[in-house]
């Protein structure tokens, strides 16, 4: 697999789990999830809104400037977003408790950040700034880089 498959492959990943979690977020309030533990968790939401949108638009960019194959990328996304949908419904089960539903957001967190750390470590072959940067201000906001 060359690198530009790579990260089609890991940034179509990481977009779906993005969506995923802002869907996990709103599944919890609609089960119930306590208030004040929404308001821990909401904010992961409203950051996976913002990367979602950035993503999307940094797919666009590198289908113009590099050639990328944004189905690709929309393929591996729905996947990812499949894959925890139903990882989602198995771990919470039909009543899920306190504990199980504020670690499940940070599960997903913690797989997004791995498909982000694979393509900015080989970003550099695509030779392209503005797509590096972003990759770092996206785990800048994880907290993790």
């Amino acid at each position: 697999m060359s690198h530009k498959e790579m990260i089609q492959e890991k940034i179509g990943l990481a977009l779906g789990l993005e969506t995923a979690a802002q869907q996990t977020v709103e599944t919890l309030h609609s089960r119930g999830l306590k208030p004040d533990h929404m308001k821990r968790i909401s904010k992961m939401r409203n950051e996976a809104a913002k990367q979602e949108f950035e993503i999307q638009d940094l797919v666009q960019e590198l289908s113009d400037s590099d050639g990328f194959d944004s189905s690709i990328i929309r393929e591996c996304s729905g996947y990812s977003f499949e894959d925890t949908s139903l990882i989602m419904e198995t771990y919470l089960g039909d009543n899920p408790d306190t504990q199980e539903a504020l670690e499940l957001p940070c599960l997903i967190e913690g797989v997004e950040v791995i498909n982000y750390k694979v393509p900015k470590t080989t970003a550099k072959v695509l030779n392209n700034k503005r797509f590096q940067s972003r990759l770092k201000s996206i785990l800048r906001e994880k907290e993790v880089i």
